[in-house]
């Protein structure tokens, strides 16, 4: 956003970090991506066996370079993301929010109540 006089405004929302090595941020993340269009749909049965089944072989990793790495493995071996789930075991923050959107993921799932900020965004992007 910028004003009138071309100068840069600053943001409106400072947001405390708690992760990784804490740290502020601005909450100006809702105008960055555009929501998603998709029809992807899942029965809340289907999700239940997947998280199941992703708690009898999944390992705990820290999650922001999990999603980097099967981004990077995804856009390496040509299998699109878009219309996919998430799941993870723990909680989502507003980064992994970020990342899913980028990816055109339009369902995130995890065991763990996500922090407001994850919620506005994902409201936010649909």
């Amino acid at each position: 956003m910028s004003s009138r006089t071309g100068r840069r405004l600053l943001p409106q929302w400072r947001v405390l970090l708690s992760g990784c090595g804490g740290g502020v941020t601005f909450d100006e993340s809702a105008s960055i991506h555009h929501p998603l269009s998709s029809s992807f749909r899942i029965s809340v049965e289907e999700l239940i066996t997947l998280m199941r089944d992703l708690y009898q072989r999944a390992e705990d990793a820290g999650r922001h370079n999990t999603l980097d790495k099967i981004r990077s493995e995804c856009l390496y071996k040509g299998i699109p993301t878009r219309d996919h789930i998430l799941l993870t075991t723990g909680r989502i923050s507003s980064e992994m929010v970020k990342k899913a959107t980028g990816m055109e993921v339009p369902l995130i799932a995890s065991r763990t109540f996500p922090p407001n900020l994850a919620i506005r965004l994902a409201e936010a992007w649909g």
